[in-house]
């Protein structure tokens, strides 16, 4: 460029490369398609892999060797490329070289708590350490405190359990799988309040909530529709079967009754007043707009009540409206008692006209 140059003074000369230079290089052993392939002059192990379609199930990602004039120049680790992103092993090849994917030594399994639980291919004297260190370390809920592995030995197996002190020096041999267990779905200082109170859930249990008073009053206090006199406590026992207590909730805040000491995973239980007596409901059938359950509200009449249900539809008969009514009769004995009432009516224009006029439901 600085001869023509000086020979065309103000001339601007940009030089660009037409055709690259091609090498022939040879890809064997356990990859997809081996044979001799031809490249740019500027490629490298990488585009060789590519052409040849990669690695085969059993093919080596941690010890792809490079071969030059019958020696050995360079040896290639994926992983490490990966991991870590170093291209020392990805150098660039000249016409001739010879490329060796021999079958993996050690390939082992990691199950359970980690980011990438998969099939990893370790090298010799790699530790469990590492292969939890490729498998993205442990998730958020895995238990750290040791880790269980299963080996083959003979024609058996064997189980060692792998604690956070000797994860970085026990070595992992071919064939090995690792399982990472969670923690336990247990709590050590938890208290639970349900039911009737106006922030139900989980406390901690701590200097602040050591009593079933103090659990009421974290919790924000009773409902106004709290039934306290069926409160109880679900307490799990050492054995881990479930006890009841039973608890008079009025006394104990009024400091009337002796509070009641809470113990770890206790469950403090206050039923409302409509659970207790049971969720009460009309049902509509028929041909109304919007047949179905709803609420039980007190002085409503059958007029409202279809009102509330949408109205009647066109195609209702009018001459007749039944409605049956439940008996609930404490002395009842036998099962032949009668257990509901019917009642009939005519409408006329979503009104009664014969029968009790404003009949409460």
């Amino acid at each position: 460029r600085s001869t023509v140059g000086a020979g065309y003074g103000g001339s601007q000369i940009r030089l660009t490369v037409g055709q690259t230079k091609t090498i022939t290089v040879d890809v064997m052993g356990e990859v997809k398609v081996p044979g001799t392939y031809t490249l740019s002059a500027f490629a490298t192990v990488f585009n060789a892999l590519y052409m040849a379609g990669g690695t085969n199930e059993i093919g080596t990602l941690r010890n792809i060797r490079i071969y030059r004039k019958g020696k050995l120049i360079s040896t290639c680790d994926i992983y490490d490329y990966i991991l870590n992103g170093n291209m020392k092993g990805n150098v660039r090849l000249t016409s001739g070289d010879v490329i060796i994917v021999e079958p993996y030594e050690c390939l082992v399994q990691v199950t359970g708590k980690v980011k990438r639980p998969m099939f990893y291919e370790m090298k010799s004297k790699e530790s469990v350490g590492t292969l939890i260190k490729y498998a993205g370390g442990f998730t958020g809920d895995a238990y750290r405190g040791c880790v269980r592995l299963i080996r083959r030995a003979g024609d058996m197996l064997t189980v060692h359990t792998v604690d956070e002190f000797e994860r970085n020096n026990f070595q992992l041999c071919d064939g090995d799988s690792l399982a990472v267990d969670s923690v336990l779905n247990r709590f050590k200082n938890m208290v639970e309040a349900k039911g009737a109170l106006k922030r139900p859930g989980m406390y901690q249990m701590d200097g602040n909530i050591t009593t079933v008073r103090q659990l009421i009053e974290s919790a924000g206090g009773l409902t106004e529709d709290a039934f306290s006199a069926h409160a109880m406590i679900h307490r799990m026992k050492e054995d881990r079967t479930l006890e009841v207590i039973q608890l008079d909730v009025a006394g104990i805040m009024n400091h009337s009754v002796a509070d009641i000491a809470l113990k770890n995973e206790d469950v403090l239980f206050i039923p409302s007043r409509k659970l207790a007596q049971g969720e009460k409901v009309l049902t509509i059938k028929g041909e109304v707009n919007y047949p179905g359950e709803y609420e039980f509200a007190e002085h409503t009449t059958l007029e409202s009540f279809i009102l509330q249900a949408g109205g009647l539809k066109d195609a209702a008969s009018l001459v007749k409206v039944d409605v049956s009514r439940r008996i609930r009769n404490k002395v009842a004995t036998s099962s032949s008692s009668k257990v509901a009432e019917t009642y009939s009516f005519k409408l006329k224009e979503g009104f009664v006209v014969d029968g009790t006029p404003g009949f409460e439901l």
